[in-house]
């Protein structure tokens, strides 16, 4: 029988709020925050609009979401990881990569 882990145990844990969310991924969720209340103070436009800017920002949280998922469980969840690479250095090389190859 497999007993509970406890949080204070957990090396998953470490580094991660109570969302289970590190640093950089809270100021991702900070700053969605921030842009969802910027767009209330819009000016009405159309009547779907609420509900698709909604519906933008649960789909973000679920990238969030996924993220502390993969880490936590990447034995049963693909992650892809590069050394720790950012997606800045990752396109960044891809760029460079491709201004080589046409060169």
């Amino acid at each position: 029988m497999s007993r509970l882990i406890d949080p204070n145990e957990d090396p998953r844990k470490k580094n991660v709020n109570k969302l289970g969310l590190n640093d950089k991924e809270q100021n991702v969720m900070n700053r969605l925050m921030d842009c969802l209340h910027a767009y209330l103070d819009l000016e009405y436009q159309h009547p779907s609009d609420m509900s698709e800017f909604i519906f933008a920002v649960h789909f973000i949280q679920g990238l969030l979401a996924a993220r502390v998922v993969r880490r936590d469980y990447p034995e049963g969840w693909s992650n892809y990881s590069k050394d720790g690479k950012t997606y800045k250095e990752i396109i960044n090389e891809e760029k460079t990569s491709s201004n080589n190859n046409n060169r």
